[in-house]
């Protein structure tokens, strides 16, 4: 009955803390939930849920990073033996104390973002070879490859952006996409050096932004053979093509070098943030139950408290 619970009701008040204890500890029980800014239990448990949303996307985007680094891999070595045996013939040339007069950047970066700071490692690298060519009088013009790359230059250089292309990555890196974009490059001037700026990949865990200077067809004529391992029968001609093939082979092992490198960072990245996650919802998980405990806490003070000023009305 009701005369039966009031009475229960009021001996565990009067045993555990008491009716004037009561009226002390009701306020501070209630402000935990009480102050203002503080998220409540509802928002809190969304939020605890959308977190471990957001873990099991960053574990997956890990697990499928992972597989295209062992991928990417795999064309690294082929994109590397073109370029050594590509790079033989320049040996031949005394390139070394050329200056040149205006020089073409090209800037290799990713299409897609969530891949720590490569694009910002090349974008810090393309700045210090601009400022060193103002320093020297040397022009600079820059052809991006990449999305993220060309948002980059459009918003910091766009009077030097001269070409950009983005989506190389889509279907595969291939010879025939490196072969294209060398044509394209070539095609928007006359240059005295070209300059690749891209990611190399050192392990599974860590890279670096180079620095690859190639010798342009104006270079190669102006400069003295130092023997004869190499003879040209059409200058001309022959330098050209040289010059096309040269680059090409560069840009092919630049991409790959650079994709190998952004899915490295990428699985470092994403491992990272599973890791911040669970930290977070370690964080979220022991706050929510603060929370209901302090509300559970907050209604039994006040069904005691009540309960007790009713025995004493009686």
């Amino acid at each position: 009955s009701s005369d039966v619970c009031s009475s229960d009701l009021s001996r565990i008040a009067s045993c555990s803390i008491g009716a004037a204890s009561v009226a002390q500890v009701l306020p501070a029980m209630q402000q935990p939930v009480a102050v203002r800014g503080m998220a409540t239990l509802k928002e809190t448990k969304n939020r605890l849920k959308s977190t471990q949303s957001i873990q099991k996307i960053t574990a997956s985007m890990k697990m499928v990073a992972a597989a295209k680094l062992r991928q990417a891999q795999k064309s690294l070595e082929a994109g590397y033996a073109y370029e050594t045996a590509s790079a033989n013939p320049v040996k031949s040339f005394d390139v070394e104390d050329w200056k040149p007069k205006n020089r073409l950047i090209i800037a290799v970066t990713s299409d897609r973002g969530l891949c720590g700071a490569a694009n910002t490692y090349v974008n810090k690298s393309v700045n210090k070879l601009l400022a060193e060519d103002a320093s020297n009088d040397v022009k600079s013009s820059l052809f991006v490859i990449g999305e993220k790359g060309k948002a980059l230059v459009a918003r910091n250089h766009p009077h030097l952006l001269t070409y950009a292309v983005d989506g190389v990555q889509k279907g595969g890196l291939n010879y025939s996409a490196a072969a294209h974009i060398a044509s394209l490059a070539i095609s928007t001037g006359s240059y005295d050096a070209i300059t690749l700026v891209h990611n190399h990949f050192v392990s599974m865990i860590a890279y670096e932004t180079t620095t690859k200077v190639l010798p342009s067809q104006n270079a190669l004529e102006a400069s003295q053979e130092k023997d004869a391992a190499y003879e040209i029968e059409t200058v001309d001609e022959g330098l050209e093509c040289y010059q096309e093939m040269r680059l090409a082979d560069g840009l092919y092992s630049a991409l790959c070098d650079s994709a190998t490198a952004e899915q490295s960072s990428r699985m470092t990245s994403m491992e990272n943030a599973t890791k911040n996650a669970g930290e977070m919802i370690s964080a979220l998980q022991i706050k929510y139950n603060r929370t209901r405990q302090a509300v559970i806490t907050t209604e039994l003070i006040e069904i005691i408290s009540g309960a007790a000023s009713l025995d004493k009305a009686k």
